[in-house]
């Protein structure tokens, strides 16, 4: 059956081969249901070599360097088979990497594909940029040639199999070899090298073994001083790639003066042994003496390791930061000026070249990809938001011109529907829309990820828009800013959300992009949260918690024998009853999990897996089940979680959960002053556990969003775990634990401890920073937190033997609150108020 190139009219690069699907091999489309992700790297692989890449780097982000993203921009996971919302993968030629960090190392190990390495990001792990300033993988070279001490070599059979080995050998015109090198790759099982490549020995026997069948051989010479004119004949015009193997060969190339002509290379640190010559300047080499263990004569060894061509690393630049880019410029530029070596072996090569491309590569391969949503807009009323969009508009642009600059380019989602006061639902669990936005001294315009002329933009958007003077336009005009940005303009952008897309958008109209100097303008107010914002955020978290108690208490009765995704289902109506017209969904995936399950740090139930467990009572005489949610109402966002026992826990369990308990409660307890940063806070809420000798491989607190995205920054509340040498490579991270907290920021609170394979607890609980004290010691204004999540702490999994009498005396001062707060809005449910009323008697 003749096959079509199907797959040409989804690709917008040009290359052809005939579609089939690599699992079933049904002609067509090249992929079904059943397509693995091998199959997947297999076809990027061959896009990589069409596009004169070496490698492609994957990130989970979409273009506005989102947390989470939109079915259609879930690339690395479909490609890897990991689902987790953090990690970045890595193809080569020959290889195929997934980095991720500890929260994920289990749901990995369940997840990943065949033929992907994990890269933990641990101490002694190489991160992506340096490994690729080791990759040398897939470089098409000229002459490539390795030789022993002993006048001959043979590689390892191994070394021939490489997928890079046969990618560089198809891309030769002839192979030349010495006879002895030859005979033993006559000796095994087949020749490693292309049936239609010719092949030239070099021997000056007239007789040589037979090759297989089909392989071509040309015997050059039957005598050594005929060599010379017959290699000047065969790599003369227009036969440049000749793979050579065999010392005297490359003696004979030498003398002739080839060398000049030919690229030679060695992989890593092979040596070549020259008595007497000299190596022609335009090689770049390495002299070594060393003493002959067999003769009293000095044996010279010329270290052949010419400068291969740079890397090509492609990267989709929409969805790669401009301030990530520098950085892996800034570190390959150390290995080009000498300052850092990677591998020793390596330090002549050229450092990688990052190729930013304006289309996603992965796109080429997707063709089942989901489309672009699309959603309805809604306005976010002034009760709720607090400020008008002229104000927001106006405070911006007075940041924007202290920072000498006249226009400033927003790409961050969530802050464009702040500074709108527009929510939308484009991303799963985000009220946020995809849009860019630009503003400038002339004009303010917002780049809908819609037609101007959809109807998913109401004539109330356009109305609220209208009076602030807010031009609409389609997001794909966002690639063309001429007229929007003028000639030499100074443009600012935030230095942590600007992709290399903005930057080239921005200076292809003559703009000049300056990154923000510490936190980003917008981001800064929009954690800052005014009154009305904090007052929604309390209404939100109080109704959420109806909602977690009356799960609870259902639970509790009638869990047992249930699953983790059909206990999920089941909070979700809760919420639904409880939040009414006002809910409109969850914050993100709900973490359900049962005993193991617990202990993976952001797992994910998946209803008929064989990973998913069942409610019921373990052989060790209790059950963990550990319930991280939230949800999201018009008036704000909400992020829980508590962990509950079922039978009776074990000693170990109650001191490990105490101690996750102490923790919380430092954090909560805290008084601080205004501007300390997260890195310092993060230390308190772990010191209970660094006491027991334990810990937790994620942070401690989040900044959360009014009615938008359940993780925000520009702060965060972590870092005193990680070595500080480590810590400080993290740009981004050393950025966000460092950000000084003020009155108004939102977050939560969520220390854990994980035993793997057996159980895990978290306690989360949001709230708000204020003012304490504006006249503290040394003129300074001090904060505290405002606790907003009142779920009842499990009383079962206490140690109350365990706790100060100052702890208890706010344990009990916590569980009294959540009664009283609570008991109201619960109604007429009495198993509910049963629940609670028990839960909360004093410890």
């Amino acid at each position: 059956m003749q096959s079509t190139n199907t797959l040409s009219t989804h690709a917008p690069f040009g290359f052809l081969f005939d579609a089939s699907c690599p699992c079933c091999f049904s002609p067509g489309d090249p992929f079904c249901s059943n397509v693995t992700s091998e199959a997947k790297v297999n076809l990027l692989r061959a896009t990589l070599k069409s596009q004169n890449l070496s490698a492609y780097i994957i990130t989970s982000s979409d273009a506005h360097n989102s947390e989470y993203v939109s079915p259609c921009d879930e690339r690395r996971s479909y490609l890897t088979g990991f689902s987790g919302s953090a990690g970045e993968a890595l193809v080569t030629a020959s290889g195929a990497y997934l980095w991720t960090d500890s929260r994920y190392y289990l749901q990995v190990e369940r997840q990943l594909g065949e033929g992907w390495t994990l890269m933990k990001q641990e101490p002694g792990v190489i991160n992506v940029q340096d490994f690729l300033s080791q990759l040398n993988d897939g470089v098409e070279l000229n002459a490539f040639v390795t030789v022993d001490n002993d006048d001959y070599v043979v590689r390892e059979p191994k070394i021939y199999a490489t997928l890079s080995f046969q990618t560089f050998i198809s891309s030769q015109s002839a192979i030349l070899l010495g006879r002895k090198t030859y005979d033993t790759l006559l000796s095994l099982p087949t020749l490693p090298f292309p049936s239609n490549l010719p092949i030239y020995v070099l021997t000056n026997n007239h007789t040589l073994p037979l090759p297989p069948p089909g392989i071509p051989i040309g015997r050059l010479a039957a005598d050594m001083e005929d060599v010379v004119l017959e290699i000047e004949k065969l790599i003369g015009p227009g036969t440049q790639n000749v793979y050579v193997e065999g010392l005297n060969i490359l003696q004979q190339i030498h003398d002739s003066n080839l060398l000049s002509t030919l690229r030679v290379m060695t992989l890593y640190n092979s040596h070549l042994r020259l008595p007497g010559s000299k190596l022609p300047s335009s090689l770049s080499s390495k002299l070594k003496t060393t003493k002959s263990t067999t003769t009293s004569e000095d044996q010279v060894f010329y270290d052949f390791r010419v400068a291969k061509p740079s890397t090509r690393v492609g990267v989709w630049s929409p969805g790669f930061g401009a301030g990530r880019a520098e950085q892996f410029k800034e570190s390959w530029e150390k290995i080009e000026a000498g300052e850092k070596t990677p591998h020793p072996s390596l330090s002549t090569l050229q450092p990688p070249l990052l190729i930013p491309m304006p289309n996603n590569l992965i796109d080429s391969i997707w063709v089942d990809r989901p489309p672009i949503p699309q959603e309805p807009l809604r306005v976010m009323p002034l009760e709720l938001a607090g400020e008008t969009v002229s104000s927001k508009i106006e405070r911006v642009m007075k940041e924007t011109k202290n920072a000498g600059c006249t226009a400033t380019v927003i790409n961050a989602l969530d802050q464009i529907a702040w500074l709108f006061n527009l929510r939308g639902s484009d991303i799963v669990c985000n009220p946020v829309f995809f849009s860019y936005a630009t503003l400038t001294s002339r004009s303010v315009t917002l780049f809908l990820g819609r037609s101007t002329g959809s109807s998913t933009i109401s004539s109330s958007v356009k109305s609220h828009l209208e009076i602030s003077n807010v031009i609409i336009k389609d997001y794909e005009e966002f690639n063309c800013l001429k007229g929007v940005i003028e000639e030499g303009e100074f443009v600012l952008v935030e230095n942590e959300s600007c992709s290399l897309g903005v930057v080239e958008a921005v200076e292809n109209a003559g703009g000049k992009v300056v990154k923000s100097d510490g936190g980003y303008c917008v981001s800064l107010f929009k954690a800052k949260k005014n009154e009305k914002e904090i007052e929604g955020c309390r209404r939100a978290c109080l109704v959420d918690a109806a909602a977690v108690i009356k799960f609870l208490a259902w639970l509790e009765v009638e869990g047992e024998g249930k699953k983790e995704a059909e206990l999920a289902d089941i909070l979700e109506t809760y919420r639904v009853a409880c939040g009414g017209e006002t809910y409109l969904g969850v914050s993100f995936d709900t973490i359900s999990s049962i005993n193991e399950n617990s202990a993976v740090i952001h797992y994910k139930p998946e209803a008929g897996s064989e990973n998913e467990k069942t409610l019921t009572i373990s052989e060790d005489g209790f059950t963990v089940y550990l319930l991280d949610s939230g949800g999201q109402y018009d008036d704000g966002t909400t992020d829980v979680t508590r962990t509950v026992v079922f039978g009776e826990p074990s000693s170990e369990v109650k001191v490990a959960y105490t101690a996750v308990l102490q923790g919380h409660l430092n954090l909560a307890r805290m008084k601080f002053p205004r501007g300390t940063c997260g890195l310092a806070l993060d230390a308190m809420a772990r010191a209970p556990l660094w006491a027991k000798g334990l810990d937790y491989g994620h942070g401690t607190g989040h900044g959360i969003g009014a009615g938008l995205n359940v993780h925000e920054g520009p702060f965060g509340i972590s870092g005193s775990s990680k070595r500080g040498d480590l810590l400080r490579k993290n740009a981004r991270g050393l950025f966000m634990v460092l950000e000084p907290i003020n009155e108004g920021y939102f977050m939560s609170n969520e220390p854990g401890y994980y035993k793997d394979g057996a159980w895990g607890i978290r306690i989360e609980s949001d709230m708000v920073s204020k003012v304490w004290k504006s006249d503290g010691g040394l003129g300074k204004t001090y904060l505290e937190f405002e606790n907003l999540t009142w779920v009842p702490m499990c009383r079962r999994l206490i140690d109350a033997e365990l706790l100060t009498s100052d702890e208890r005396e706010w344990v009990n001062w916590f569980q009294n609150e959540c009664r009283v707060k609570l008991e109201q809005l619960l109604g007429d449910d009495q198993r509910a108020l049963e629940w609670l009323r028990r839960e909360t008697e004093a410890v």
